[in-house]
């Protein structure tokens, strides 16, 4: 479904802004200092309206679905090149988006690959299991059909590169029947693998922050213990690290309902590089954020669940008779 024609795209906040700086209503476009400019109160303003102390955005925490795979074997169908890229298919759909940087290995010829890509077999880029992966030779491009290749899990997976911290607990898919899995550190997840590399249904989960590189920005990876002995559906709430807008089609988060309130954001933003002060659009911010505040709170159920023993299953809320003490938080209902 298209996004509402009443939403805000990147272009018509640059042309207000660039009006309000005294630019006109495109008139600056071709010049690269002003488009420069505009780009940067633009992404101030967002910043203003996602990160403003009064509230957390309810649309910067969705929930996301990781397969946890187990070391896993198959054997090669083709190999070779194909688009630039050195493709190797595999007899069952082994693969996940989750093994990217991992290293493919060929039992009887000793070769190994990075893994750069998990594709289907039409070379759309998947979100489910695949037989088509593109590696970056290591050692060597051949590869024979016929030859068992595997990829080894080690229990750690990159998360979104949006990711900024987890906001929840992990849980399994409910038809798997697990209860969730227990958040607790990296280092303690580190240290019960020096007592042994086990494998299993995971108990506990750690992220930690990968290596930084400066080209692609601060990445993490989630640790679980043990190591996974088959393919588990993880489900899991975290909160976003929003993106700049760079295409002019492009939408801000949150939709429609905030459309104004992040056109004011950043005419508050022009407005102080302007007048080096804050004024009237400052004002109307903080009055469009009351409402779009009022407006996220609507979105979230009126209550988060509740207390139970830890026999009870708290999906069955026909079990718990009473539901007239619901979780709240600083008084009220989230």
């Amino acid at each position: 479904m298209p996004e509402s024609n009443l939403s805000i795209q990147f272009s018509e906040i640059k042309e207000r802004v660039g009006h309000h700086l005294g630019w006109g209503l495109g008139a600056w476009i071709g010049d690269k200092g002003k488009e420069a400019s505009i780009a940067t109160l633009v992404r101030e303003g967002l910043r203003e309206f996602y990160f403003n102390p009064r509230h957390r955005w309810s649309f910067l925490k969705p929930t996301v679905v990781l397969r946890a795979w187990p070391t896993t074997t198959s054997t090669v169908v083709t190999a070779g090149r194909q688009d630039g890229q050195f493709r190797i298919e595999a007899f069952s759909a082994i693969f996940y988006p989750t093994m990217l940087g991992k290293k493919l290995s060929l039992t009887t010829s000793a070769n190994e690959w990075d893994i750069v890509e998990v594709r289907n077999p039409n070379r759309e880029e998947t979100d489910q299991s695949s037989t088509v992966v593109a590696v970056e030779p290591r050692t060597s491009e051949e590869a024979v059909v016929g030859e068992t290749l595997t990829v080894t899990a080690n229990g750690q997976y990159d998360l979104p590169d949006d990711f900024q911290s987890l906001d929840g607990q992990l849980t399994f898919a409910r038809n798997e029947g697990y209860r969730g899995i227990k958040n607790t550190s990296a280092t303690r997840i580190l240290t019960l693998r020096m007592q042994g590399l086990a494998t299993g249904k995971p108990n506990y989960a750690g992220v930690r922050p990968k290596p930084f590189e400066a080209n692609t920005g601060q990445r993490f990876e989630l640790l679980l213990q043990p190591i996974p002995d088959s393919v588990y559906s993880l489900s899991y709430p975290y909160t976003v690290q929003p993106e700049a807008l760079l295409d002019t089609t492009s939408y801000p988060r949150g939709g429609m309902v905030h459309a104004q309130t992040i056109l004011a954001a950043c005419l508050a933003a022009a407005e102080r590089h302007n007048d080096q002060a804050p004024g009237v659009w400052a004002q109307t911010f903080q009055t469009n954020l009351a409402a779009s505040i009022r407006a996220d709170l609507d979105t979230l159920p009126d209550t988060l669940g509740f207390s139970a023993e830890g026999g009870v299953d708290h999906d069955d809320v026909g079990r718990h008779g009473d539901s007239s003490n619901p979780f709240t938080y600083n008084g009220a209902i989230p």
